[in-house]
């Protein structure tokens, strides 16, 4: 952990000045965000690690070019968002719901008995293979609206969708997996 933190315009500039410490904390300040967004779109965890340097890498690259219309950190996870559906893409990996149960949205335990846990890995596994069965489009807004507890305005902004189209597309979602839900109730999956 760096001793004085920059403020934003400071931390920008230092990196843009070619000052190591300035994007050691950059760095920082981002890696778990950056490891987050890989890992909740449904990326192994060595996907998600060669995401994040990817990032990174282009974040540096291409920090000139941040206009300062919002924070750094979101520029930094439009970043990360648009690099882990290429990647995903490139490499033609579907949804991992393995990355869920693993580490995704569970919340802390608070003491749950151990068939507490298995019901809730369970549960969590249920939702993973739910969502894997959604369209791109639908997974991505799921994941990040109810995943990541991202606001619609901040759906909208990270995938560029528009903010009605990011309404749409989670209420069609839903309806999906309420639908896929129900053909693996009747054994139908």
């Amino acid at each position: 952990m760096l001793a004085n933190k920059l403020g934003q315009e400071e931390l920008i500039k230092g990196c843009l000045a070619g000052e190591e410490n300035a994007f050691l904390q950059l760095v920082e300040d981002n890696q778990d965000m950056v490891f987050s967004i890989a890992r909740r779109l449904g990326t192994t965890q060595q996907l998600a690690e060669d995401i994040s340097q990817e990032v990174f890498l282009r974040v540096y690259r291409n920090l000139h070019s941040f206009r300062g219309d919002s924070k750094l950190s979101t520029w930094i996870y439009r970043i990360a968002y648009n690099t882990t559906i290429e990647m995903l893409r490139k490499r033609k990996e579907g949804f991992s719901y393995e990355a869920l149960v693993e580490d995704g949205w569970q919340v802390e335990d608070g003491g749950l008995s151990p068939e507490q846990e298995a019901e809730r890995n369970e549960q969590a596994e249920l939702l993973g293979k739910l969502i894997s069965q959604l369209p791109g489009k639908y997974r991505h807004v799921i994941v990040l609206f109810y995943l990541q507890d991202k606001s619609y305005e901040q759906v909208a902004q990270t995938t560029g969708y528009p903010l009605g189209t990011v309404k749409t597309y989670l209420h069609r979602a839903k309806k999906e997996m309420l639908k896929a839900y129900l053909r693996m109730e009747r054994g139908d999956l």
